[in-house]
């Protein structure tokens, strides 16, 4: 079996614009939600809501939380709607 797999990209869809999969909505609302992410993670899994579900009110929730918990009150993220 060729070992060209070791030296590819092992996260190729996250630079895409669109997500792989539908349940990628749900695996990042699980992560805000429930997993203690590192920060840099957590500023990763935001970015990627932003960018592939700006109008999931769940995933809009938990980023307006998470940057209040850090006290970005003003915080607007330009692929997040306003409410």
């Amino acid at each position: 079996m060729p070992c060209w797999w070791k030296h590819r990209d092992t996260r190729p869809a996250m630079t895409s614009a669109q997500a792989p999969i539908p349940l990628a909505a749900a695996l990042l609302e699980y992560a805000l939600s429930h997993a203690r992410l590192p920060s840099d993670q957590s500023v990763e899994a935001l970015e990627l809501a932003e960018r592939w579900f700006s109008l999931s009110p769940p995933l809009i929730w938990r980023a307006a939380l998470l940057y209040y918990e850090k006290g970005q009150f003003e915080k607007q993220r330009p692929g997040f709607i306003a409410c």
